[in-house]
């Protein structure tokens, strides 16, 4: 839409014959005033959201605030965030008009800026060439990343880290994108999740698609003739999936019957089969026995957690590397934090307690060596496993720890990343805490602050915003 203005004084029909759509009104003084047919108009003025009043003046609505943390270009108003998402050294969030903000490390592009401009992002940033996004997904390490968002159309659209093809583009060549592609080859698309290196979606019938890394068989192919996995291929014997859990180097996927099913490496039990490092990857993908009716699942670098139980009841049940604590099982281990394998490794589900009482989750999220959930009860976050950057408690520098109830209390979702922990709280706002070496904390300060911090959007302007008249 071209805008015009013009002084009252000032021919119409010269500005009329400019091509302008809209036609708006301004002072002597060159103040902008509105025209009879904008009343009901909005706008942004700078992150305030202004309406047009009666009295055709532009008026505040409302200054956007850390619940609704950004004026939207397409809107006009102040939109809030629905969802979190913690990657390797990356974090994401998605707001209600469908645009996405990204902060942390960007050396391979994944917060979606070149990296030439800036290896690190310390506050949101939008992300440009991208719209219409239901949620997002990070993976990749504190030294690379990429990211991938599902939109509404059933697409998958990525960025970021492309080393081992998990941008799935099929292109030869493996540069890094600091702009989203779309996916070719996916349609229908209602589930996604991203490992290290790899990448898969659900699409339509329940089937999943992976692509990326392969070279434990977490994308679903013979690692014998297959170490990548340039395009989206479909991974024999599974069907009706609903939720997926990629990790470091294994991927499960939970079916709308509530059976779970993992592939890939299992060198510390993460795909609950036996027997622990087999030697070779899980491969066509193998039900994890003992669970009933699990309800959502989650995967870390080298374990992975279900919940099971009736809603209002679901207790977490863990297996998978244990030697930071990370399955919440209260066990002892005596080589160190990470070890992929030692005797402290679990193949079958094990509740975690930590030798207290079971409690009941909403949420679940797991880390590269932690796990979190968010209490049915109380709403507050409860986290266990490795806490050498405060990811897990901010009072103690002890690098392993059992369950431990944040006071963060009022959560309404929880994301677990390789060091950092984020939530979004009953009040709208992100929080994050942990480690700040790249930004990922979005507090916007350059220090090791550990948090908890607000996410700070002080400075956030929409990507297409232009400036008020």
């Amino acid at each position: 839409m071209v805008q015009c203005w013009r002084i009252a004084s000032s021919p119409l029909l010269i500005l009329a014959l400019c091509g302008c759509d809209v036609i708006l009104d301004v002072d002597e003084d060159r103040s902008p005033r509105c025209s009879t047919d904008e009343q009901d108009r909005y706008r942004c003025n700078g992150n305030v959201s202004q309406r047009c009043g009666d009295d055709l003046e532009w008026r505040d609505e409302a200054t956007c605030t850390d619940a609704t943390p950004v004026c939207s270009a397409s809107s006009g108003r102040c939109e809030s965030i629905t969802q979190v998402a913690a990657g390797g050294a990356h974090t994401c969030a998605v707001l209600s008009d469908g645009t996405v903000w990204c902060w942390g490390l960007n050396a391979s592009g994944q917060v979606g800026t070149p990296p030439s401009q800036s290896a690190q992002v310390r506050t949101p940033a939008p992300l440009q060439g991208i719209s219409d996004v239901l949620r997002i997904q990070l993976g990749g390490s504190d030294e690379i990343g990429h990211s991938c968002a599902l939109l509404e159309s059933g697409q998958v659209s990525c960025w970021g880290a492309n080393d081992a093809h998990q941008l799935g583009t099929g292109e030869e060549s493996t540069d890094d994108r600091s702009t989203p592609v779309v996916v070719p080859g996916i349609e229908g698309a209602s589930a996604l999740s991203l490992g290290s290196h790899h990448a898969c979606a659900v699409v339509a019938g329940g089937r999943v698609t992976c692509w990326g890394a392969n070279q434990f068989g977490q994308a679903g192919q013979d690692p014998l003739v297959h170490q990548t996995v340039a395009t989206p291929t479909l991974v024999d014997g599974l069907d009706d999936v609903e939720e997926l859990a990629a990790g470091a180097i294994h991927t499960c996927a939970r079916t709308k019957q509530g059976a779970v099913k993992c592939w890939g490496s299992n060198e510390s039990g993460q795909c609950g089969v036996l027997p622990i490092n087999p030697g070779g990857p899980i491969l066509p993908p193998r039900e994890v026995p003992g669970l009933d009716g699990a309800k959502r699942i989650a995967a870390g670098s080298h374990h992975t957690c279900a919940t099971s139980g009736p809603s209002g009841e679901e207790v977490v049940l863990c297996w998978g590397a244990e030697s930071c604590g990370q399955l919440g099982a209260g066990i002892t281990c005596n080589e160190g934090c990470p070890v992929l394998w030692d005797e402290c490794s679990q193949a079958e589900p094990t509740q975690a307690t930590a030798g207290e009482r079971s409690f009941a989750v909403s949420e679940l999220a797991l880390g590269a060596y932690h796990t979190c959930t968010i209490s049915y009860a109380s709403n507050s976050v409860r986290c266990w496993g490795r806490n050498n950057r405060f990811q897990v408690k901010q009072s103690d520098t002890n690098p392993v720890f059992d369950v431990t109830q944040t006071n963060q209390l009022g959560a309404l979702q929880v994301s677990a990343g390789g060091y950092h922990t984020c939530i979004l709280t009953s009040d709208g706002a992100m929080v994050c805490w942990g480690s700040n070496e790249f930004g990922q904390l979005g507090s916007g300060l350059a220090d090791q602050r550990h948090g908890p911090a607000r996410v700070s959007w002080t400075s956030a302007v929409p990507a297409e915003d232009s400036p008020a008249p």
